[in-house]
């Protein structure tokens, strides 16, 4: 039943919709008998402590819903899909599901492409492939889909460099893969996560090189991905993207740091308990913030906004969860040599970095499949 659940909801997550939630609250039901372990494993109790903070200072917003439904973000996205991958049965391999998912994300990245270039839809059947000269995949959001697309992208290519004894077309998929999602994540125009995939990949390959002593076939993939890399920097909308870098000009910089400012300043207001979850933004002062551009929403950082929203007290909590989430990667790493821990690893580099300028760790779309694939990298020793 658990195998079955996973492998649903990596398909049904993939497509941006709410199906996948509905499956995570029925595993949750099946599977109550390990209800223990959010008490048990560090990372889910301090989930749980962080939601739980959560809720009760839904108590005392002036917007109840917005500051409830921002707690169920947490819970679709951190908290129930890492009791999903954890519950898996140990003697299933669970490499078998995140290929599954890469495969047939890097086959929607394919066809994105055709529609990047015209000759496909922009929109097919609910699923979105492209949006105003940008490749992005199942949201209009590029930088979503960048961050996504980086995940993958660290999965697949350290899965390809470490996974011992897979078969030539398991290789062949996997090179694919890698080559798809780093094409995409520089089409997005997301340049955060486009420098963000550069250094990855440099850290990847001075790993792979210090674990295989393997310097001709190193520099073959650093050469490689740096030719990709170059020949998506000719697309026209990628330059413009480059040449629109100003700290002063740029709206999209200039909007950032318009937030930072106001996050600062209402975190000095409420330093301790933070104004409530999803309530720095609602406020008449972020409504007045000069932001260039007139648009609301987030606050462009993911530890600004738990520290506005949350305050000190709440974005402690997240550091633990990360913490320990780095902490037993690290360890399963080492002491076992799975390759998913390693390559959780560096997906978690890549958007520990990447939310320093955004929030995608905040919304239940996004942060799932992470926290998915972190209980599928440290599941349970023993089932009983």
């Amino acid at each position: 039943m658990d195998i079955i659940f996973n492998y649903l909801f990596t398909i049904t997550e993939l497509f941006n919709g709410d199906a996948y939630k509905i499956l995570l609250v029925i595993h949750f039901i099946f599977m109550y008998k390990y209800w223990k372990i959010f008490i048990e494993q560090k990372i889910l109790l301090y989930i749980t402590i962080f939601i739980s903070y959560g809720l009760i200072s839904t108590l005392f917003c002036l917007d109840k819903n917005a500051a409830f439904y921002e707690i169920l973000n947490y819970v679709f996205g951190w908290s129930l899909p890492f009791f999903l991958g954890y519950t898996l049965r140990k003697n299933y391999n669970a490499n078998k599901i995140v290929l599954t998912t890469l495969f047939i994300f890097s086959s929607l990245v394919l066809i994105g492409l055709f529609s990047y270039y015209g000759f496909f839809p922009e929109k097919f059947c609910t699923i979105r492939f492209s949006h105003d000269k940008t490749l992005t995949i199942g949201t209009w959001y590029r930088v979503l889909f960048a961050g996504k697309a980086s995940m993958m992208f660290a999965i697949s290519l350290t899965m390809l460099l470490f996974l011992k004894n897979i078969n030539t077309n398991i290789k062949i998929a996997l090179t694919l893969s890698s080559i798809l999602f780093l094409i995409g994540i520089f089409l997005s125009g997301s340049r955060i996560y486009s420098a963000n995939v550069v250094g990855l990949l440099f850290f990847i390959i001075i790993l792979y090189y210090y674990k295989k002593r393997n310097f001709k076939r190193s520099i073959i993939i650093l050469a490689t991905s740096l030719i990709i890399v170059l020949l998506c920097c000719t697309n026209n909308f990628v330059i413009n993207r480059i040449k629109q870098l100003s700290i002063t000009k740029d709206v999209s910089i200039v909007y950032r740091i318009n937030m930072y400012k106001y996050a600062i300043s209402t975190f000095k207001k409420y330093p301790i308990f933070g104004t409530g979850p999803a309530q720095a933004t609602l406020k008449d002062e972020f409504l007045s913030v000069d932001t260039d551009v007139g648009r609301g929403g987030h606050l462009h950082s993911i530890y600004l906004s738990i520290l506005a929203n949350f305050g000190m007290l709440g974005l402690i909590l997240f550091l633990l969860i990360i913490f320990y989430i780095l902490k037993e990667l690290i360890f399963t790493y080492k002491t076992t040599g799975d390759i998913l821990s390693l390559s959780m690893i560096f997906a978690w580099i890549c958007i520990l970095l990447g939310d320093n300028f955004d929030t995608l760790l905040g919304g239940s779309y996004f942060a799932s499949l992470y926290f998915l694939f972190t209980g599928l990298a440290l599941r349970m020793k023993t089932f009983s």
